[in-house]
């Protein structure tokens, strides 16, 4: 046993048999007497408003130890509500802060929102539907045809319609029908105003011919169809034809998709109509289409015809087909211990599999859309345990160029008895599973701490605790700490009390799925220079508390619950711990690592 232990020991003795309960550490259940802010609404915390606009506020909370709460809100200082909802309309262009406040009449902790306030803009209708939706109609001449128009006010103000043509009112409503009387071309043209005049408008190039054309276009020949350079593209291309044996130009062309080849009337009905066409170009030009949104890594049958003014189809030509481009993931697994890339651990996705190499990338290609999961292995022989747990996600969305960057927890071999295995240690030290769920509820680190100046019995307090931040960094190995110069909104704070018989670390403030936003670690103003070395021991344990960790079923852990630890630093079981609680990002679902 080294001499520094024994005088921790020695120094332990003297405390206890004077009265003093120092060298018991407090629960982390026990230590929470602050409220704790559960979730809240808005989520986003800064965002924009507008004048006159209502924003509701709301929070929700809990008492660890079952005391009533009160709610208010406060803006510029002043209190403007109670309770724990808020309607606020927001009054004036500007920054303002809305402050959100629980309290247990002995302690409080809040949540803040920044509204950004900008003048009232008056947005122009939007068209919702119209008719006929052919911006280019034929009529022939002593028909009517009916034109129509709805829009919508996204303030919500009733509109007023009109009808025009050739720039003549002819209708003060949203309901127009046309006599055509003579050969020749028209504009047609609806408009919607809201209140403040600002508008929206629809027009139509009408055509009025003396009578229908019945002679059907010239069939249409594809020349290729290929891949495109996006998921789910092909791009098609085909000669561009004419009306009447091509002495005309078509007025459109129709293009169609199928799983199937299109081949008849019946699968050309069947098929999917692709919006995107080209106008019709001079008979004999080469014309090209990106046909888009189509199923990624998925074969699909193409078909072109020409349409003329009357709706006479082309007759129906070869249809061609081709496998679209699929979609392509990325990724890096790494070592959660040592921060080292992993090579040889098999990637699935969608039926897809790749192998991670030595800088431990992976790529996955030609993926099909939809929800999958990845799964990563290492197991190469049956029944023999890998040197990494395995994962397998959530299901999730393929999303084309993808980045999966994922650290591994390794199969180590830990110094303790007291858990079966690494993923085991790791789950209970962070109570994964229980009443807050599978996520890593941590710090984005490095997190800001703040450590308030304080000298009392002739111990610097704010030294000896910068010592403990610096030593846990060291054997880390990480950047983990960032020390300020106040209490930072997002961080931990480190203060000295007078009232407390114990020390321990605290969450003050939580975001809706308990990762926490500010900690606070309360240290006794008791020490002196004869119980340095305690107030080592405790500060090093109480900083374990602020990582998430909890207390350790090993007696010679430094976090080790209900008595004071036998050690003044962290053991290799630990140190590995914190190690992955640092590089994995809060918020990832631990349930994603499997023991099998």
């Amino acid at each position: 046993m080294s001499t520094r232990l024994l005088a921790v020991i020695a120094v332990c003795g003297l405390l206890l048999a004077a009265g003093v309960n120092s060298c018991n550490i407090e629960a982390p259940e026990r230590a929470v007497r602050d409220p704790l802010i559960q979730g809240f609404t808005p989520n986003t915390q800064t965002f924009d408003v507008v004048v006159g606009q209502v924003v509701d506020f709301s929070i929700r909370a809990m008492e660890p130890d079952n005391d009533p709460l009160s709610f208010y809100y406060m803006v510029a200082d002043s209190i403007v509500s109670t309770g724990p909802d808020l309607s606020y309309t927001v009054p004036d262009t500007g920054l303002v802060e809305v402050r959100g406040v629980v309290t247990n009449r002995s302690a409080e902790s809040s949540i803040h929102w920044q509204l950004r306030s900008a003048p009232y803009v008056n947005l122009p209708p939007v068209v919702i539907d119209f008719d006929p939706p052919d911006p280019r109609p034929n009529v022939i001449v002593g028909e009517v045809i009916q034109f129509s128009m709805t829009a919508q006010d996204p303030e919500g103000e009733a509109l007023t319609y009109i009808f025009t043509l050739n720039d003549s009112l002819v209708a003060a409503s949203n309901r127009y029908a046309f006599l055509s009387s003579q050969v020749g071309a028209v504009v047609v043209k609806s408009t919607a105003f809201d209140p403040d005049s600002s508008l929206v408008t629809q027009q139509w190039d009408l055509r009025v011919v003396a009578e229908p054309d019945s002679i059907l276009p010239a069939t249409v020949n594809i020349l290729s169809l290929g891949r495109g350079l996006e998921p789910g593209e092909l791009i098609v291309e085909w000669t561009a034809v004419g009306d009447d044996s091509m002495d005309g130009l078509a007025s459109e062309y129709l293009v169609g998709t199928s799983s199937t080849a299109i081949n008849s009337e019946h699968t050309w009905n069947a098929a999917s109509e692709r919006q995107g066409a080209p106008p019709p170009a001079t008979p004999g030009t080469i014309q090209t289409m990106v046909i888009r949104d189509l199923k990624p890594a998925n074969l699909v049958w193409v078909a072109v015809r020409a349409q003329d003014d009357f709706g006479n189809l082309s007759p129906l030509g070869t249809s061609f087909g081709k496998v679209t481009k699929g979609m392509e993931v990325f990724g890096t697994l790494r070592d959660a211990v040592t921060g080292m890339p992993v090579s040889d651990i098999l990637v699935e996705l969608a039926g897809l599999k790749d192998t991670t190499g030595t800088d431990g990338g992976f790529a996955l290609t030609e993926l099909p859309g939809g929800i999958s999961q990845f799964r990563l292995t290492d197991e190469t022989v049956p029944g023999v345990f890998g040197a990494y747990f395995n994962t397998q996600t959530d299901p999730w969305f393929v999303q084309h160029n993808a980045y999966f960057d994922y650290w591994l927890l390794a199969n180590v071999t830990l110094q303790t008895t007291a858990y079966s295995s690494f993923l085991e240690y790791f789950r209970a030290m962070l109570q994964i599973g229980g009443a807050l769920g599978e996520k890593l509820r941590t710090w984005d680190y490095p997190v800001d701490v703040y450590v308030k100046p304080f000298v009392k019995n002739g111990v610097d307090y704010e030294q000896k605790m910068r010592e403990s931040f610096d030593t846990w960094e060291q054997l880390i190995g990480l950047d983990m700490f960032t020390f300020v110069n106040s209490v930072p909104a997002l961080g931990i704070e480190v203060v000295y009390r007078s009232d407390i018989d114990r020390d321990f670390y605290q969450l003050v403030t939580v975001d809706g799925e308990f990762k926490p936003i500010q900690g606070r670690i309360n240290m006794r103003t008791t020490y002196d220079t004869t119980s340095i070395d305690l107030l080592t021991i405790i500060s090093m344990h109480e900083i374990g508390h602020s990582f998430g960790l909890g207390h350790s079923n090993d007696m010679d852990h430094l976090m080790v619950g209900g008595i004071t630890a036998r050690v003044m630093e962290p053991t290799l079981d630990e140190i590995w711990l914190v190690r992955a609680i640092v590089r994995i990002p809060r918020g990832t679902p631990m349930g994603w690592y499997r023991f099998e």
